[in-house]
């Protein structure tokens, strides 16, 4: 059982690792995609402090809209797995009985 938790610490380790890698490539590319429009804004008078302004909050408004989205999809979603995996447990578990008692 022991080694079960080691397991789980490690793959939630992997998985933190990844997310961040995801995150900083995609807003790389997000950044990078948008190159031009910067200079633009860069040309029209924007100061540096101005466009990083921008773009926190842009970053801090889609953060926000994915925190809730993703925490509105996960607790309806929960439900409905919790559900299902009761069903499937019910239409099971007959085929789990113990003949005789369980301890001496």
């Amino acid at each position: 059982m022991e080694n079960a938790g080691a397991g789980f610490a490690n793959c939630s380790g992997d998985c933190i690792l990844f997310f961040i890698f995801f995150v900083i490539y995609s807003v790389g590319s997000f950044l990078q995609s948008r190159k031009r429009e910067f200079g633009i804004l860069r040309l029209h008078g924007m100061t540096v402090k101005q466009l990083d302004r921008m773009l926190f909050l842009e970053n801090a408004a889609i953060g926000a809209a994915s925190m809730i989205t993703g925490l509105a999809a996960g607790l309806i979603s929960a439900k409905l797995f919790l559900m299902a995996g009761r069903a499937c447990w019910a239409s099971i578990s007959s085929a789990f009985t113990f003949p005789g008692p369980l301890c001496c």
